[in-house]
């Protein structure tokens, strides 16, 4: 089961997308990767499989735009995420 999601510093969850469909997790994690009127943001938008995270993409921006953590920055590469290998 894929459980889709933003996350707040105080872990608070919203948007949430819950399903077993894992081409419905994608399109759910991408829509809000995409978000970007969230950039700059104190948010996660999660991506777990059976309560294991497969991505998380934070929100947070330097001042020139870019990711402060490029490692969790997956706008643009969300073709990366092998579903396959998160079980």
């Amino acid at each position: 089961m894929y459980r889709i999601y933003l996350r707040d510093a105080e872990q608070r969850v919203s948007d949430k997308t819950v399903t077993g469909d894992p081409g419905v997790a994608l399109a759910a994690f991408a829509a809000l990767v995409n978000r970007a009127d969230l950039d700059g943001s104190k948010l996660l938008a999660v991506l777990n499989r059976d309560g294991r995270p497969v991505a998380h993409h934070d929100f947070q921006i330097r001042p020139d735009g870019s990711p402060i953590d490029p490692m969790k920055w997956w706008r643009d590469r969300l073709d990366q995420i092998d579903l396959s290998k998160s079980a």
